[in-house]
């Protein structure tokens, strides 16, 4: 995942994609602590055979419990990836979304003249957000473009664009 999250920094500017940049981050904070984590492995068996058995007790106590920290941290992590994951389907379309966002909003502000779905749609948009926060302007479009093909619009942030499972 480490290749994948500095491919994406290349690509991307992370700044535009927050729930990206803070999930990626959180990839890198767990793989952190998991490394921490194993390096406390080592350490609590480190000079073993110099501890009187109460010293001995409490770092057996604390190697089960570093235990599941770690299993807790491996599994969050994962989590993470697979989010960061799923985030990148949804990137993948910006180009699209770039390419034809002032076109299908421009059909949305004609079609909002007799329709009023689409004219509240419009009214509760964060037009100026959307320069700085990519994900909006998708989530956007697809609830526009969404509507044009079903004539429901999604409720906003809970759309993702349809794709086919493979």
């Amino acid at each position: 995942m480490e290749n994948a999250n500095q491919q994406i920094s290349k690509e991307l500017d992370l700044s535009k994609f927050p729930s990206l940049e803070m999930n990626k981050k959180q990839v890198e904070e767990h793989t952190k602590l998991v490394a921490l984590l194993d390096k406390r492995i080592v350490l609590i068996q480190a000079d073993w055979e110099n501890l009187n058995d109460f010293e001995k007790n409490e770092r057996e106590i604390l190697l089960i419990k570093t235990g599941f920290e770690l299993a807790s941290y491996h599994t969050k992590k994962k989590k993470y990836e697979r989010i960061v994951k799923d985030i990148m389907k949804t990137v993948e379309v910006i180009d699209e979304v770039h390419e034809k966002f002032d076109e299908i909003n421009k059909k949305a502000y004609e079609r909002a003249k007799k329709d009023k779905n689409v004219e509240e749609f419009l009214k509760q948009a964060e037009f100026d957000e959307f320069e700085t926060n990519y994900e909006s302007k998708i989530t956007h479009y697809f609830a526009l473009k969404n509507y044009f093909a079903t004539n429901k619009i999604s409720p906003k942030g809970k759309l993702v664009p349809s794709r086919k499972r493979k």
